[in-house]
């Protein structure tokens, strides 16, 4: 069979999975990448924070790591969703698995690990001293995580400013954080999740947990860019 063939047939075969509506939103979810991008200056974006969250509410229940707290890389995020987006003959507003598959396409799983106060402001320090990427890469994080960092101070971190839930961490306190494996193991120079952070639980594949996420709460709506603020 010609390779040609070959591809067609598969395409074929696939298209009802691809094709398939997973969920809704209510207006363009727009990524670093995207023109115009969705990328404030404070480095957030709304696309990387949908991420976060599907990655918090798949692994804070007791059974799954126990997580409070998740934290995802800027790289990881591939596009955005569009609202006028039309993939395989779905409504506009509409997300298809094949939509979701561009925005996390590297199939990376779920890790939850154990991570000092400490050691949480050391890696969030790490965006800027990024020697991996050569420029400020900023995480995006859950919608219960909220920190200030200023362009103009060494570290750049505010001191007391990383809350969870509400609540300032503590230096010496633990926390159970969600993160990919590809972080989990230093990628993209965050090497204090994998030197400093302790009694790793794997999960589910990330798409899967942002393919379920979408459908339980569609139709999403573009979150606040309200979670990381530049200061100074």
């Amino acid at each position: 069979m010609a390779r040609t063939d070959a591809v067609g047939r598969l395409g074929s075969a696939t298209a009802p999975l691809a094709n398939k509506v997973i969920g809704g939103i209510t207006a363009d979810i727009r990524s670093s990448r995207d023109t115009p991008s969705g990328q404030n200056d404070a480095g957030e974006q709304p696309m990387g924070d949908v991420i976060a969250d599907a990655m918090l509410e798949a692994a804070s229940p007791g059974d799954f790591g126990g997580a409070v707290a998740a934290f995802m890389n800027a790289g990881g995020v591939r596009g955005g969703l569009l609202y006028s987006q039309i993939s395989g003959g779905e409504q506009p507003g509409e997300v298809t698995y094949a939509e979701a598959f561009t925005v996390q396409p590297f199939g990376n799983t779920l890790v939850v690990k154990t991570c000092s106060g400490q050691a949480i402001y050391n890696v969030l320090e790490q965006q800027f001293n990024n020697p991996s990427v050569g420029s400020n890469r900023i995480m995006l994080v859950s919608a219960n995580v909220h920190y200030q960092w200023n362009a103009t101070t060494t570290p750049r971190i505010v001191a007391g400013s990383v809350k969870f839930g509400g609540s300032q961490i503590t230096l010496g306190g633990t926390y159970r954080v969600v993160m990919n494996n590809f972080m989990a193991d230093g990628g993209d120079g965050y090497t204090v999740f994998r030197d400093k952070c302790t009694q790793p639980l794997g999960g589910e594949v990330d798409l899967d947990a942002f393919a379920r996420y979408l459908g339980s709460h569609s139709p999403v709506a573009p979150p606040a860019q309200n979670r990381i603020e530049k200061v100074g």
